[in-house]
């Protein structure tokens, strides 16, 4: 029987080979756990595992990053949604506004 990191890590791989456009996988403290090659792109980066186990609020200008650690800070229920707006930088310094949508899952 496969354990639940094996589990998460199999269905994380799913979703990105199934994902249209942009992507990315959080865990419950904003710590960016996968990303596809068009979030990678989107900001600068050549290789989607460069942005692996970086803090999302690294990647946005000190007023979005409080923004940021308030979402994390938030207990989440199982299957709840949220909606959120930030502006983050790619690694050229130039400024995107990413609209993100998504669902909790433990």
């Amino acid at each position: 029987m496969e354990n639940k990191t094996e589990k998460c890590s199999l269905d994380n791989q799913v979703f990105m080979d199934l994902a249209q456009g942009l992507a990315c996988i959080l865990d419950d403290k904003g710590i960016i756990l996968q990303v596809n090659q068009e979030f990678a792109k989107a900001l600068d980066y050549v290789e989607p595992e460069t942005l692996q186990g970086m803090p999302l609020k690294n990647l946005a200008d000190p007023e979005n990053r409080v923004k940021i650690q308030k979402i994390f800070q938030k207990p989440l229920s199982e299957g709840e949604g949220f909606n959120f707006t930030w502006e983050l930088r790619s690694q050229g310094g130039k400024s995107h506004l990413f609209s993100w949508r998504g669902i909790w899952k433990n």
